[in-house]
């Protein structure tokens, strides 16, 4: 697997990578990360992938699921 791209919107490192035909989209912050596997063919090239994750519509579900997740998370360690 090889890196592509990383990048940091909202405080969420963005990185992106290319493994088996699939780009993997993988979101992080601090003790969670949301991974995404997207077939290459559904994209005409690495610059509309890149475009695609700094959507600020798509970033602010991205940001929405991990507020979802630390609520999950703040019940197990409790």
């Amino acid at each position: 697997m090889r890196i592509l791209n990383e990048s940091v919107i909202e405080g969420i490192k963005i990185s992106i990578f290319e493994w088996n035909n699939k780009y993997i989209l993988k979101y992080e912050i601090p003790f969670l990360e949301q991974i995404y596997k997207l077939p290459v063919e559904d994209f005409a090239n690495l610059e509309s992938v890149i475009k695609h994750t700094q959507d600020l519509k798509f970033v602010k579900k991205i940001t929405q699921n991990f507020h979802s997740m630390e609520e999950v998370y703040e019940d197990f360690i409790i």
